[in-house]
């Protein structure tokens, strides 16, 4: 499982780990994407899973008509990261029993970060048949479905 982080400075206040460490400056490891108010506690997120949020959250924004609390659990998925660039595919099975894949690609621009969403609905397929190269589907969806419990 790969994840990507982020230093984000909350304030002047000074915390902890629970490990017990020496109190570190106050910052916290945050997913890369839509920019969620920090918390004020340490966590890294697996990459498939923030990516998940941030997608859904962003086809929400667009009209798709579901989101976290509507997904039943995911399938596969597949996802590729480059240095200034991430693009990751899903595919959903939703609560009604519909199916869809929702793909998130996002950017780093020399002024503003870029996001594109695309959500399509899917019959009895696998998943959808991409064109290009690099794509390689995963079935390891454990981590995502533990999420989406209820």
């Amino acid at each position: 499982m790969s994840y990507m982080k982020r230093s984000i400075a909350l304030d002047d206040e000074a915390t902890s780990e629970p490990t017990g460490t020496p109190v570190l400056a106050n910052t916290k490891a945050e997913p890369m994407g839509r920019g969620r108010p920090p918390l004020q506690i340490w966590s890294v997120v697996p990459t498939e899973l923030a990516a998940l949020m941030d997608a859904v959250e962003s086809a929400g924004e667009e009209g798709s008509g579901f989101d976290l609390l509507d997904i039943e659990r995911v399938e596969a998925f597949w996802q590729m990261m480059e240095t200034c660039s991430t693009a990751h595919g899903f595919v959903l099975t939703l609560r009604g029993g519909s199916r869809v894949y929702l793909q998130y690609l996002t950017a780093s621009d020399d002024d503003k970060p870029i996001e594109e969403i695309q959500v399509l609905p899917l019959g009895d397929e696998r998943h959808p048949d991409l064109q290009g190269g690099g794509i390689v589907w995963s079935d390891t969806v454990d981590e995502l479905n533990r999420f989406l419990k209820p």
